[in-house]
């Protein structure tokens, strides 16, 4: 369910040769949902690859950049989350590497869904490090065990 007042963008990595923007920006309009759902369905599917979290995170950062510098359509003034749907076993060693990059980027509020079989979400969790915890524990991480 998404509200009539949002604005979404999705982006698609299966490794790094394959980084896809699947739906440009919405806009405030009323049929974000099912434009939303019109690109998955309309998604090629295509062979998992190797999940480099650090490379996916950091191409979506610059396109989340370079948009909110150009926008005319008040993307300066709105609150952002993205969204993050792993397995939570990245090929790359990503809190080490972006970690930096995350504590600098205050304007948007990860929130990342670890699905499938895993152990642990240590390997994601940095992606939260804006919110964490007193305790350590990172509220805007989840796990699901199918989805």
């Amino acid at each position: 369910d998404v509200s009539p007042l949002s604005y979404v963008s999705m982006w698609k990595y299966a490794s790094r040769t394959y980084f896809q923007q699947m739906l440009d920006w919405t806009g405030d309009k009323a049929n974000t949902e099912s434009t939303m759902l019109q690109a998955i369905d309309n998604d090629v599917w295509n062979l998992p690859g190797l999940t480099f979290t650090w490379d996916a995170i950091s191409r979506v950062l610059d396109e989340w950049h370079d948009y909110k510098r150009t926008c005319t359509d008040g993307c300066d003034t709105r609150h952002d989350v993205l969204f993050l749907l792993t397995d939570g076993v990245p090929t790359d060693d990503v809190c080490p590497e972006i970690q930096a990059r995350i504590e600098q980027t205050t304007w948007i509020d990860i929130v990342v869904l670890v699905i499938g079989d895993v152990a642990t979400t240590d390997e994601v969790s940095c992606l939260d490090i804006n919110n964490q915890e007193p305790n350590g524990d990172y509220p805007d991480v989840y796990y699901l065990p199918q989805f």
